[in-house]
């Protein structure tokens, strides 16, 4: 699997890879290509039915970031030799692929209100930046779950 994956995103046939975080959704392999680490998911098409249609919202929402925030910093995939965000593998199914930021981590479960805070600050950040983003361009691959008056609804029903 991990030789065609290579050989489509034109990486070293020598490069190392193991198994990186938790895989709550997705798998996810780190992939050290001598200096070059990045960061290889196989999306999970159990739950994304239409996994091509991640590849378009990330595409549409990194090209309007960089044209109206070009500070500000978002990873777009790394492309294919022949220029595609996403690959299909029968048998195996959909992968991407994009540059590991050094000194990066994911929190699965937030352990204090610190955590929390820059979590909430961050997505504020982001959502702020997108305030102008024209949403009807982007496709739907989870219905409701960037709901966010359910899920405030949601939060207000946990609380009580």
């Amino acid at each position: 699997m991990f030789e065609k994956i290579f050989k489509e995103f034109g990486i070293d046939a020598n490069a190392s890879v193991k198994p990186f975080g938790s895989g709550l959704i997705n798998n996810t392999w780190l992939i050290r290509e001598n200096e070059n680490d990045l960061i290889l998911q196989r999306i999970n098409h159990n739950v994304f039915k239409q996994p091509f249609d991640i590849s378009t919202n990330i595409r549409l929402i990194g090209e309007y970031l960089k044209a109206q925030h070009p500070d500000y910093l978002f990873i777009c995939p790394r492309k294919t030799m022949t220029g595609d965000e996403m690959i299909f593998i029968k048998e195996e199914g959909y992968f991407r692929l994009f540059p590991f930021i050094k000194k990066s981590h994911t929190t699965d479960v937030v352990n204090s209100s610190s955590q929390a805070y820059e979590a909430a600050k961050q997505f504020g950040r982001f959502t702020n930046l997108l305030s102008a983003f024209p949403v009807d361009k982007l496709k739907i691959t989870l219905p409701d779950f960037h709901n966010l008056p359910l899920r405030y609804a949601q939060f207000e029903t946990a609380i009580k």
